[in-house]
């Protein structure tokens, strides 16, 4: 699942990169599912070479009760809940 990912994102790097003017890939941000992977910055640096960070929905709020532990799979949804609808 991850070699047809990383597959796809050189695609799209490259089509980037072809349409960009000389302009590159330069960092890679990470949340959802895929985010909980141990190890995901460093595979995603050795298949496309770039700098791959974490994002963490949570950071900055305060949660009662915590910090759920599958807090990256929440992103989408605390992106929602700030938009200013």
């Amino acid at each position: 699942m991850l070699e047809s990912l990383m597959a796809e994102l050189n695609k799209s790097f490259n089509f980037y990169t072809s349409v960009s003017r000389g302009g590159n890939v330069s960092r890679v941000y990470v949340t959802g599912g895929l985010a909980d992977l141990n190890g995901i910055e460093s595979f995603f640096l050795e298949q496309l070479g770039v700098i791959t960070n974490i994002l963490h929905p949570f950071k900055g709020l305060q949660v009662r009760g915590g910090i759920p532990r599958n807090a990256s799979q929440f992103a989408v949804a605390i992106g929602m809940g700030l938009m200013p609808w």
